[in-house]
């Protein structure tokens, strides 16, 4: 709109912008709109603009502008935000979770299994793109549609993976966990084995609450300063994992409500 905003707007702003690279032409281009407008209003940034492509890493973008709001907004106000432990990020919710000796454990059912339009498709292809040796992995990937499931240039394909179960062996043998190891959760009992293949995600990046949290299970004093030393910036650099942490750190102890807490959730991936 070309018309005038008469009135001086003397409010505090930051904008976080999350979008998808994908859809180019439209990219980041509310944010960027939103952020000068308030400024070309009078309004006081007190953050430069963030962007995010959800196509990458939205959780890490989101950690290192959540870490850099609340002492932005504390300068602003004249406040001085702390919380226990010096970090002003959420903090790591533990959940009611026990090992239980003896029980049967029932089958993992994940959410979207009850929900339609999701089928188990049989994968035809799954082949390396880059050079052996390349810092990083691009896959073609060829999946049959059966039952009468059709797709089209510009639909969407939601896959819900499923870690190596190699990663799952290698976890649960680091932690000292046997492989019959059934654990109480929701008021359910479930094999941890099962619960680390199917619900939590081993080779998404570590979070800094959870890298924090990490620094203060080391017994070591010296891993202790270099797991803090995890930054939301170091993470994005490193792309570490809290199943590479423990392997590295050896002297974090953890129990099983501690290491769930500390994995990512497994979360579909949306795929052209």
């Amino acid at each position: 709109s070309s018309a005038k905003h008469e009135q001086v707007v003397r409010s505090q702003f930051a904008v976080f912008g999350c979008g998808h690279s994908d859809w180019a032409n439209t990219f980041q281009a509310i944010p960027m709109l939103l952020d000068q407008s308030l400024g070309d209003v009078g309004g006081h940034r007190i953050l430069p603009l963030y962007t995010s492509d959800s196509k990458i890493n939205p959780e890490g973008d989101f950690a290192i502008w959540h870490s850099a709001i609340w002492p932005a907004l504390g300068t602003a106000c004249g406040v001085n935000i702390e919380t226990a432990g010096g970090s002003t990020g959420p903090a790591l919710k533990i959940p009611d979770v026990s090992v239980t000796k003896g029980a049967r454990a029932a089958p993992v059912v994940m959410r979207f299994e009850g929900e339609q339009g999701w089928m188990r498709q049989q994968v035809l292809v799954n082949r390396e793109l880059l050079k052996q040796g390349a810092d990083a992995s691009t896959r073609h990937v060829e999946i049959e549609l059966e039952g009468g499931v059709s797709y089209k240039p510009g639909d969407h394909l939601a896959v819900q993976g499923e870690n190596d179960p190699q990663l799952v062996a290698g976890l649960m043998a680091h932690m000292q966990f046997p492989n019959d190891t059934v654990v109480s959760k929701g008021g359910e009992n479930h094999l941890l084995e099962e619960l680390l293949l199917r619900t939590v995600d081993l080779v998404k990046p570590v979070t800094a609450q959870a890298a924090l949290y990490l620094s203060t299970k080391a017994a070591c004093p010296k891993q202790s300063s270099d797991l803090s030393a995890f930054t939301p910036q170091k993470i994005q650099e490193t792309k570490v994992t809290v199943y590479e942490l423990l392997h590295t750190y050896t002297s974090i102890k953890l129990n099983v409500a501690e290491l769930l807490a500390l994995l990512p959730p497994m979360k579909a991936r949306d795929r052209k």
